[in-house]
């Protein structure tokens, strides 16, 4: 009958190291993630205000619109300062 190879300290002591290493990169990725994703949101819905110019658009609802547009690229800005 084989024993099963025990692990020792220093193979014990590199899992653990190894698994906090990886665990700070995982962290460090997920902080970006909600402002990659809101960076993405905001970039379609300024597509989507863009798309939405037309030729006989109300002039009062055509100046909210281009206002919005205008909002959401200074939101977008300060996305990507946060991520900085």
């Amino acid at each position: 009958m084989q024993h099963a190879r025990r692990f020792t300290r220093p193979t014990w002591a590199s899992v653990l190291v190894a698994s906090l290493v990886a665990f700070g990169a995982g962290t460090a990725l997920a902080a970006d993630s909600p402002l990659d994703e809101a960076n993405a949101l905001v970039q379609k819905a300024t597509a989507l205000l863009k798309s939405a110019e037309s030729a006989n658009e109300n002039p009062e609802a055509a100046a909210h619109r281009k206002k919005a547009v205008e909002l959401l690229t200074r939101a977008q800005s300060e996305i990507l300062k946060a991520k900085q």
